[in-house]
């Protein structure tokens, strides 16, 4: 399986910046390799990061204090570096509340590389790497929760096809309410669940299906909520529901 991008991290920093990064991310479409995500009971933590360093095309490398006091971190660093200069993947940094100084005394190298601050803030870092890596293709989150399902991953699943109706929604809404309705709340803002409301509001998306039923938005917003937050866990069976009823949702409205 191929990641857009692998995590590299130290555990000391996953509360409060890494895990909503991970999350921010994949809510854009991006496949993610992040351990929280990518690894399951029973699993070769060595085997595991050395397979998802080898097929990921960039690695984002939050540097900070802990990273560089870390074991783990630094070998998937020197992992990184080993494909870069084989041409295979490149390195994004992030400095996570260190200097340039403090990184020159670890790394010389790395503290060359042209990187971001996370003071900047999660949605700023997010598209400063949509602007390097480039945008996801819609299609590929649908398809990507399909493979997810059937290998096991039902938490990434049912966030990929969330993700996927999330863009469809936001460019539908683009369309019918214009730039200048989002003015004052820009419309990357909007998570699923309040797009989801706003256009039922409007009356812009049909939420009955042929046969009479109605789309469970409710449902449809809570277990996205869910899985994004770790609040429960994500069946298969749960996780191809959404799935088939993103498809179905799709085609009433003739969404793209």
């Amino acid at each position: 399986m191929e990641y857009d991008l692998f995590i590299s991290h130290a555990s000391e920093d996953k509360d409060n910046f890494v895990r909503p990064l991970a999350k921010a991310l994949s809510e854009k479409g991006y496949n993610i390799w992040y351990d929280e995500h990518s690894l399951k009971l029973g699993d070769s933590l060595s085997e595991k990061i050395d397979s998802g360093l080898y097929n990921s095309k960039y690695g984002l490398v939050i540097l900070s204090n802990y990273f560089f006091e870390k074991k783990w971190p630094k070998r998937e660093l020197r992992g990184l570096v080993a494909l870069q200069e084989n041409n295979k993947n490149k390195i994004l940094p992030i400095w996570h509340n260190i200097s340039r100084n403090q990184i020159l005394k670890h790394s010389p190298t790395l503290a060359d590389i042209i990187s971001v601050e996370s003071e900047i803030g999660i949605v700023a870092i997010v598209n400063k790497i949509t602007e390097t890596i480039g945008v996801k293709e819609v299609e590929s989150s649908l398809l990507r929760a399909k493979m997810l399902l059937e290998q096991g991953h039902n938490e990434m699943a049912l966030i990929s096809a969330a993700t996927h109706l999330e863009i469809l929604l936001k460019d539908l809404a683009k369309q019918k309410l214009g730039f200048a309705f989002f003015k004052k709340r820009p419309i990357w803002s909007y998570s699923l669940g309040p797009l989801l409301i706003l256009l039922i509001r409007k009356k812009m998306i049909q939420i009955k299906y042929h046969d009479g039923s109605r789309v469970d938005h409710e449902k449809l917003i809570r277990e996205r909520n869910h899985a994004i937050h770790h609040n429960k866990v994500i069946s298969s069976y749960l996780a191809e529901w959404y799935i088939n009823e993103v498809r179905k949702f799709q085609a009433i409205n003739n969404l793209h």
